[in-house]
């Protein structure tokens, strides 16, 4: 009878357990889209003695082109930008494209030995399992460092490592169940400087001869999107170089995850320009583009040879501003163009200034977030008009507001 008695409380005891277990999936949904934001903080140290500090705009635009049983077929294009000393918002640096696949437990496949994205590669990675608050389970990850752009080598170093995943519970927030995933790991990489000269006659002489690193992550999982809703995380990478000389890369970053609903870029755009219209404003032009619906200010007067809006200007943007508000959930890329004059140098910063002129417009105005903005300048690389004829630099002297897709 006792041990009759014993067996019931020891069931009573397991079954709340057992109600919380979970089975951690990724969804894909063909022609689903969505972006990663993620802003971060970073020291720079050369021998361990800080050299600069830098804010960076990691976004990532994802476009699940199809679907099976086993996941889902991935374009993703990798944007980073990097906040201006003295400016306003991220400032375009670098972009590329990636295609791979991705299964249901967090595994990656289809990518080139070659390709440097996706640079973290199987995180998350899930058990084919059901799993409860304090359960952890550990797999192997690899991480893809591209030596073309600190060292000019062209060379991407794979290292694997172990990673080690605690999940720590659910909770509630505005009306979501999400989850909590503690991920940690630690890397270590070491060359043989006598066998990299053989083996890499052409890295020369400066070349990471060991890297050590470390990571750790909160990653807040959305259960019934079934993909993360946002993470938190915390780095370290120590470079020793083969010069004696080391740099440690040190930060914090946080990311979220937007979900984009289909943009009819058509519609938009024809519903902007009669609104433009209406409004006696006939030298903006609105289009709809493959990355979204362009907003092209034709001719926008600066001071001369300035960055500083005329007051006539200000009017356009205050009205511009009105529009990009009823689009709230969407990112903005600036572009500024000039007219051909002096060097490509001195254009190519012109340029820059004046779509960061217009940037720091609609964020003074709380239009956009910081991280909802990007500016990028052109120079006078993409001329519409004759740059030999007064009218055709009217049209060239531009700058482009482009409401994202994703």
């Amino acid at each position: 009878m006792l041990i009759r008695r014993n067996l019931f409380y020891l069931v009573l005891f397991l079954l709340p357990l057992s109600l919380f277990s979970l089975e951690f999936k990724f969804k894909y949904n063909q022609g689903d889209t969505y972006r990663i934001v993620t802003e971060v903080l970073e020291d720079v140290k050369e021998n361990d003695l800080l050299i600069f500090s830098t804010e960076i705009l990691n976004r990532i635009a994802v476009s699940i082109e199809s679907v099976d049983e086993a996941g889902g077929d991935i374009d993703a294009v990798y944007q980073i930008s990097e906040r201006l000393s003295g400016g306003s918002g991220y400032h375009w640096s670098s972009e590329e494209k990636a295609r791979f696949s991705r299964d249901v437990l967090g595994i990656y496949s289809g990518i080139s030995d070659d390709a440097g994205l996706p640079s973290v590669r199987d995180i998350p990675r899930f058990p084919d399992r059901d799993v409860q608050p304090g359960d952890r389970w550990e797999f192997f990850a690899e991480e893809v460092h591209d030596l073309e752009q600190f060292f000019g080598i062209n060379y991407r170093l794979h290292i694997p490592f172990r990673v080690f995943y605690t999940y720590e519970g659910s909770f509630e927030e505005e009306g979501k169940t999400l989850d909590l995933i503690l991920i940690n790991y630690n890397i270590y990489y070491e060359e043989d400087p006598i066998l990299t000269m053989y083996e890499h006659p052409d890295w020369g002489d400066v070349f990471p001869e060991k890297i050590v690193g470390s990571f750790y992550q909160k990653y807040i999982w959305d259960r019934e999107a079934g993909r993360p809703l946002r993470v938190e995380d915390r780095f370290e990478y120590k470079y020793y170089l083969s010069t004696d000389v080391s740099y440690t890369f040190s930060g914090v970053s946080k990311g979220d995850v937007i979900f984009s609903e289909e943009m009819d870029r058509e519609k938009m755009a024809e519903e902007i320009n009669r609104e433009l219209e209406s409004d006696g404003i006939d030298d903006i032009q609105v289009t709809s583009e493959e990355d979204g619906v362009r907003i092209t200010m034709e001719n926008i007067r600066f001071l001369p040879n300035s960055p500083i809006l005329e007051d006539s200007e200000v009017v356009k943007l205050q009205r511009i501003s009105d529009i990009l508000l009823r689009y709230r959930d969407r990112d903005i890329l600036i572009t500024g163009h000039t007219a051909r004059f002096g060097t490509e140098e001195s254009s190519q910063v012109l340029s820059e200034e004046r779509a960061g002129a217009v940037a720091s417009f609609l964020l003074e105005n709380d239009i956009r977030h910081e991280s909802e903005i990007v500016t990028r300048g052109f120079g006078s690389m993409r001329p519409v008009g004759d740059n030999g004829t007064i009218e055709g630099q009217k049209l060239n002297r531009r700058v482009e507001i482009t409401i994202l897709e994703n």
